[in-house]
Formats: C-alpha cells, structure tokens, sequence
C-alpha cells in the first residue's frame, strides 16, 4: 500500500497488532528483505516495512538527492504520518544507521531499538569493493541483470558458510532482492551511504531499550561493530545469531526473529 509522505508516496506493508514494530531494510533492498520474517514478527507486533526514498516501490521526485539526513527526515514523517506514536524501529545494515540517526536525534519516537547488522559509526568499513564495482557499471547504463551477475559473488560471500552449504534459498532469495533494484537509483544510494552520519559521538544519548544483533559470520559489519555499538550505547544488549552471515532475514529468519521478539517483550 502507498501512503503520501511530503513530497513521497511511500510503500509499505504491514502485518499483525499491538505495538508498531517498523522495519528499515538495507542498501539495495526492500520491503523484501523482511519476507521471511514479518509474519514471525506478525503474531506479537504490528509489523510495517517500508521502502526507504530511492528504494522499492516508494515514489519520489528527482530532488533532493539520496543522504542520511533525508533518510532520517523521511522515516520521521513516515511515523508521524501514519500515527504509529511511539515505535520500536528496527533496521538491518543501512537501515540500522538510519535508525540509529533517527534515535538519536529523536528520541521521543522511539521505544525501543534493535540494530541488525549495522556498522559503527566510530569505527571503518570493510571492503567495500563490491559495492565500487556496482556504483561504475550503473554508471555505464548496464541493466541490473548485467550489474548483479557480475557482482554476485561480493553478495555471496556474505553468507555464511553454512548458509552457501545448506540452504539454497537463502542465496535464491539474495538474487531476487538485488534485481529488484533500479540501476541509477542504486548507483546515488551507494554514493549516499558512503557519507555516514556524525552520530559516533552521539550513540550514549540514546537512552532506549536497545539489541544489537549480529551474525558470528557476519562479514560486512561483523563482531567488532557490533561490540562497539554495544559499549556506546547505554545499557545495549548484543546477541549473536549462530551460523549467519549479513542476510538475517534469509539466512536465519527465525532465530533472529525470535531474538527481536524475546527482547521486545521483555522490555515492553
């Protein structure tokens, strides 16, 4: 369903009652992402994912440009928009920096936190090699199919091993996301993510309840940046999701689910 936005007509989903649960996907994704997971997440939360500006099927205007600043605007409409009041956000990889951009400069809509994946603002990135390589052929006009078949194995890699070994629906389900992409859009969300948010030195005004997952095979944003969220945060609990790589809601989507769930509910 679309709702208007300001200047964006925002597609979203949702899922189940009680309290709103929002989910904020990753770079080169969608509401997608959560496919394996919502109706998990449905039986105890009312669960809404959506689109971020330049992602999906949200609807935008050329102006402005993709940046973490508008990433943060956007979602902070999207919640006043549609009255959901105080929300438990929870975002995977970029959306993780989005939401953690969202808590610290307003606290006072979110109840709770829960970071998936996410690098740390204090700390550098991994290899990002894969990404430049995406960023040049969308440049030259290469259609996604072209883009994604050429970089997949920088995708891939991401899974766990045992992901790689054992379930072929998680890589499966990797592909299609990554070929719901528009090329140009994805070529100025690259550039975008690549400009963080100067929260580092903001992360212990978040007061919230907060859960920083992380996959024990997590290659992109991996351990360290999960411990180092976990100390900059106050009070902020990590769990460590076993035989997982970046894509949580493909590799393990129970296990993570179930996590998200055991720590909402203990601090409802």
């Amino acid at each position: 369903m679309f709702r208007t936005v300001g200047d964006l007509d925002v597609y979203y989903e949702e899922q189940g009652g009680g309290h709103p649960l929002v989910l904020v996907h990753g770079t080169g994704a969608d509401t997608f992402s959560w496919v394996e997971m919502t109706p998990i997440l449905a039986r105890s939360f009312r669960a809404v994912a959506l689109d971020l500006r330049g992602f999906g099927q949200t609807r935008r205007p050329v102006e402005p440009v993709l940046s973490h600043a508008v990433w943060r605007e956007d979602l902070r409409r999207f919640i006043e928009t549609l009255g959901l009041g105080r929300v438990a956000l929870a975002g995977w990889s970029l959306g993780g920096t989005v939401a953690l951009n969202v808590a610290v400069h307003y606290p006072a809509l979110v109840s709770h936190l829960v970071v998936l994946g996410s690098a740390s603002p204090r700390l550098p990135l991994s290899d990002r090699g894969g990404f430049t390589e995406r960023l040049r052929l969308a440049q030259a006009g290469e259609p996604i199919e072209t883009i994604i078949d050429k970089t997949f194995e920088f995708t891939a890699s991401a899974l766990s091993p045992v992901a790689r070994r054992t379930n072929p629906r998680a890589e499966q389900l990797t592909r299609e996301l990554l070929l719901r992409n528009r090329p140009e859009w994805y070529a100025e969300a690259v550039a975008a993510n690549a400009q963080r948010p100067e929260i580092g030195g903001r992360l212990g005004e978040i007061t919230c309840p907060a859960l920083i997952i992380v996959g024990d095979a997590d290659t992109r944003n991996g351990p360290e940046h999960a411990q180092d969220l976990t100390k900059a945060i106050p009070g902020a609990y990590m769990k460590v999701i076993e035989s997982c790589g970046h894509f949580y809601a493909f590799e393990q989507p129970a296990a993570t689910a179930d996590a998200m769930v055991r720590f909402l509910t203990a601090f409802a």
